[in-house]
């Protein structure tokens, strides 16, 4: 008697579950509520004798016609020009001369790197 009344009541919590999930998967909003965020890579040319790993903060400055990345206060690369010249419009658009990145992938055959950079976050609607 006892374990049929257990079956019985976890058949019946299952179910609602599985309700409860189907009605939630149904639902027309189930990702738009959720911010989107917008993430651009830029390649620099490694000045650097050793690149951080990847996953590192760094922070990309823009001074004397160069944009460049920075990790503890110590310059490791320039950016590519076309790339230099997206950052710079990002940076104008913001009215900063600072942007918040992180490194994403070590090219060490060609001395370079690639740094990722959230430029916006919006919700969908």
């Amino acid at each position: 008697m006892g374990i049929a009344f257990i079956t019985a009541k976890a058949e019946r919590f299952q179910h609602q579950r599985d309700e409860a999930f189907k009605k939630e998967l149904g639902s027309p909003n189930l990702f738009s509520g959720l911010p989107e965020a917008i993430i651009h890579t830029y390649r620099f040319k490694a000045i650097a004798e050793e690149i951080p790993a990847p996953g590192t903060g760094v922070l990309i400055f823009r001074s004397e016609g160069l944009v460049r990345a920075f990790h503890l206060n110590v310059a490791i690369g320039v950016a590519l020009p076309p790339d230099a010249a997206e950052l710079g419009e990002i940076m104008d658009q913001q009215g900063t001369a600072a942007l918040a990145a992180r490194i994403a992938e070590l090219r060490p055959a060609s001395g370079t790197f690639v740094v990722a950079v959230e430029t916006g976050t919006g919700s969908a609607q």
